[in-house]
């Protein structure tokens, strides 16, 4: 018996974890409140299709510029730009939204991410609630 209940405990207790809430408050050691909220990270990777030629390239880019900025206007995205480096892993964005599946789906309509140039990676990130005056 003992054995089930604390089983049926353990269920509950990783049901809770799963459901974590987008914003929460606790007390840091110091004994100050302090709170954090989840955003996602989408990692942009250099896609499969990159035969385009270098004016269908930078047509692209103009778009993939014009769509996240317009998203970071409208603060769906927090902070975004590029890796200062010649790699696979060509940039970053986070994304204040209320779930992984709505930041992969702005993600996914990036003119860039469409065309298969570049491709998405989406992670879960908890921080301290960003600013709103941060990207004014």
């Amino acid at each position: 018996m003992m054995k089930l209940l604390v089983f049926f405990t353990l269920c509950t207790c990783f049901n809770c974890l799963k459901a974590q809430p987008q914003e929460f408050t606790f007390t840091g050691p110091d004994g100050k409140e302090m709170s954090l909220r989840q955003y996602y990270v989408a990692f942009l990777m250099s896609g499969e299709v990159r035969s385009q030629t270098k004016e269908e390239a930078s047509e692209l880019q103009n778009k993939h510029i014009a769509y996240l900025t317009k998203l970071l206007e409208d603060g769906i995205i927090l902070l975004n730009g590029p890796f200062d480096e010649d790699s696979a892993m060509r940039g970053m964005s986070i994304y204040a939204t209320d779930s992984a599946e709505k930041a992969r789906e702005y993600a996914e309509n990036d003119p860039a991410v469409k065309s298969g140039r570049l491709k998405i990676e989406i992670h879960p990130w908890w921080s301290a609630p960003f600013v709103p005056e941060f990207n004014k």
